[in-house]
């Protein structure tokens, strides 16, 4: 359902339409409305995620954890501390 807004200061939407990079003044008030309700809705009625950022990943495996051949060393140290 359309709506017609009158804006009272035309220097504010030329602004808005630099900033949010909009080809018209509709486009202007469709992008400022969305960044108003994604910055500003209560946080129980945003979809939440629980996945860890793909940045979190690529950190925690780009290293190596253990030196050669201690990762067999780990595992046959396991096994023979399970049997106590």
């Amino acid at each position: 359902m359309p709506v017609t807004v009158e804006i009272s200061n035309p220097a504010k939407l030329r602004r808005v339409r630099s900033i949010l990079g909009a080809k018209s003044d509709n486009e202007a008030a469709e992008l400022a409305l969305e960044k108003v309700i994604e910055d500003h809705e209560p946080p129980e009625t945003k979809p939440r995620s629980h996945d860890l950022p793909d940045e979190y990943w690529d950190d925690l495996f780009s290293e190596q954890m253990l030196p050669n051949n201690a990762g067999s060393q780990a595992v046959i140290d396991e096994r023979n501390e399970s049997r106590f």
